[in-house]
């Protein structure tokens, strides 16, 4: 479900809590890297991951990273779509925070 974000980003007490929020409730959890998907996933999972001391892994449509990628094609309720991440592998060994914002 699409979450229009931009009054959130244009308050600066509510960014702050949100963000520290997410920091908060992953702080010390067995996390390697902070994944985040498309625009918004970008914004406050790049955000997350610096306030981690973690990486961010970051999640795109196919075609628009550069370099090897890992994939996943997926079907919608009117379309069939892909995803991509750089290529780092995200398997069970590998703890992640999605950002789904």
């Amino acid at each position: 479900m699409f979450r229009d974000i931009t009054t959130l980003l244009k308050d600066p007490a509510g960014l702050r809590a949100t963000i520290s929020g997410f920091v908060e409730r992953y702080a010390g959890a067995a996390i390697d890297s902070v994944v985040g998907i498309e625009a918004r996933g970008f914004i406050l999972g790049a955000v997350v991951a610096h306030g981690l001391n973690l990486g961010f892994i970051p999640i795109r449509k196919a075609g628009k990273l550069p370099g090897a990628v890992n994939g996943e094609d997926y079907q919608l309720e009117y379309v069939s779509t892909a995803s991509r991440s750089i290529s780092t592998p995200l398997t069970p060994a590998i703890g992640c925070c999605w950002s789904m914002i």
